[in-house]
């Protein structure tokens, strides 16, 4: 009976926790607006897993430096600058990055 209340509270732990999304890496652009752009994505503080930093690179030059929370959601809000935010979202290896206008896809580096 240990057994079966062990196996049932491990199932809980994992529902529950789920797992992380694969956010950190890098990221590049596939359409020809951003194939010359890079995201490096990775986490910003030990202890809140939550919080993320991505710098963005155009022809392998750093160019800004943006941020987003809730790195457990698969999407989430991106701020670079005061007024300038974009949608990021996440479906296994490749990710969306769009404002009101415009929608571009990257893929995880060493999966092009």
């Amino acid at each position: 009976m240990n057994k079966l209340y062990t196996l049932c509270a491990m199932v809980m732990l994992t529902a529950c926790g789920g797992t992380p999304l694969g956010w950190d890496g890098e990221w590049q652009g596939v359409e020809d607006a951003v194939d010359n752009l890079t995201l490096k994505i990775m986490g910003i503080s030990d202890t809140d897993a939550g919080k993320k930093m991505v710098l963005l690179f155009e022809n392998g030059k750093m160019e800004e430096i943006c941020k987003f929370e809730n790195a457990q959601e698969s999407e989430v809000e991106m701020r670079c600058s005061e007024d300038e935010n974009f949608l990021m979202k996440i479906e296994g290896k490749k990710m969306t990055l769009s404002d009101d206008e415009r929608q571009f896809t990257f893929v995880r580096v060493g999966d092009l």
